[in-house]
């Protein structure tokens, strides 16, 4: 039995949901970043199932030009846009150092702090490299709860999980 279905967050693939007819399904497509590099690919993406909403995409990172480590990495649906003419999503507000950054994802390890951790790293300018040791998990909140898999109901009332944003350089079809 797939217990990922049983939880908040799910994979799209490992889901019962489905892309909205008449939406685009990114699963597959590049990710570049401003200057046309490509950062990898899009593997899946990350669904609340309670809000019915998708929160992140899975990025199979490239060890490209870019010289990141090959893993893969959680991104905020609000930080993509699609190309307006070619099939890519693009990262304008991510910097290589920032993917660099990014905690490797881990379907079975998906938790409230894994979350702050992806969005403290997004919210750096661009992330001076300190050995992982070193690095201090932000604080959470009181309302923030570890073991049951919930966070704050304001955590996604944020541009980084605007769905929209992804869409502003495309009209629905």
């Amino acid at each position: 039995m797939d217990s990922m279905k049983h939880r908040r967050l799910q994979e799209l693939d490992r889901s019962d949901f489905e892309i909205v007819k008449g939406e685009p399904d990114i699963r597959g497509w590049d990710v570049k970043d401003t200057a046309g590099q490509k950062i990898g690919e899009v593997e899946d993406l990350i669904i609340d199932a309670r809000e019915k909403k998708v929160r992140y995409m899975v990025v199979d990172l490239d060890d490209g030009k870019l010289k990141i480590k090959h893993r893969k990495v959680l991104v905020p649906i609000g930080l993509a846009e699609l190309d307006s003419k070619h099939d890519d999503v693009l990262t304008p507000k991510i910097s290589p150092e920032q993917f660099a950054e990014l905690p490797e994802y881990d379907r079975n390890n998906l938790t409230p702090d894994t979350e702050r951790r992806i969005v403290s790293t997004l919210e750096r300018p661009h992330p001076v490299s300190a050995p992982e040791t070193m690095r201090t998990p932000s604080k959470k909140s009181s309302n923030e709860q570890k073991d049951t898999g919930e966070v704050d109901p304001e955590f996604y009332k944020h541009e980084n999980y605007n769905l929209d944003n992804l869409y502003k350089n495309r009209l629905h079809e």
